[in-house]
């Protein structure tokens, strides 16, 4: 549909199927997930370790990042 409006030269044709496409991601937001990479922005190696940075994020309420955080002994 994209290809098709981008050569359509009817403007309400065009019109039509643009509204289809918009159409189309208003009812199938629901499967649309946004992706968040989380990372630790600030973290002091000199106090705490164990940090997991290479791994990446499905959700921004995942803090399994922090679970294996220590102290530095």
């Amino acid at each position: 549909m994209y290809y098709q409006q981008a050569s359509e030269l009817d403007l309400n044709k065009r019109k039509e199927l643009v509204w289809q496409m918009q159409q189309i991601v208003f009812d199938d937001v629901v499967y649309i997930i946004p992706f968040y990479a989380q990372s630790v922005q600030a973290y002091r190696k000199d106090r705490f370790t164990g940090f997991v940075l290479d791994q990446p994020k499905v959700e921004l309420s995942d803090i399994t990042s922090l679970m294996f955080v220590e102290l530095v002994k």
